[in-house]
């Protein structure tokens, strides 16, 4: 249409993220994570999450997001650090609309999230046979022994497309 005036695309940000995705957890600490409880098991827990990774990408002429979050429980103040532990990981795709970021999918505490040491997996984004996926990057040595392995996700439906094994 002409002289219609064309609507530039914001970044995504924390301010845009939380609010889609938790509407009705507004309580943050003093690092901007946000404040949140939840029930693992049968215990109940506080967690800190905090914004890991923001992937922004065109599909076609739409605008399309791709949010890591991760969610630390500091009920002993600080992080774990065992060689096991690593903080929960949230995953969400987001669609430019109307002027606005909005969630498409959404997937809390993440099964396939892993790390060690009190920190998350190395987390990548790239392209799998013309499909935009992100990726997670895995290493592992004990004993002697290492493995490594990276695992493809696409990043419109979260789906594991490929996974990369290496000794």
């Amino acid at each position: 249409m002409p002289g219609a005036l064309k609507q530039e695309v914001t970044v995504l940000d924390s301010t845009q993220i939380f609010p889609e995705l938790f509407p009705a957890d507004h309580h943050f600490d003093e690092q901007h994570r946000l404040v949140r409880t939840v029930i693992r098991g049968l215990k109940e827990k506080e967690l800190h999450s905090a914004v890991g990774k923001v992937f922004t990408y065109r599909e076609g002429k739409d605008h399309r997001a791709l949010v890591v979050l991760f969610s630390y429980d500091l009920s002993d103040g600080d992080p774990p650090e065992c060689h096991a532990c690593f903080p929960e990981m949230d995953v969400a795709s987001f669609k430019w609309r109307a002027g606005g970021w909005r969630k498409q999918e959404f997937i809390q505490n993440w099964s396939k999230a892993f790390g060690a040491w009190g920190e998350p997996a190395e987390i990548s984004f790239d392209s799998v046979a013309g499909k935009k996926c992100f990726v997670l990057n895995s290493e592992y040595s004990n004993q002697g022994r290492y493995f490594a392995s990276k695992e493809y996700f696409d990043a419109e439906n979260l789906k594991l497309l490929k996974v990369v094994h290496s000794r």
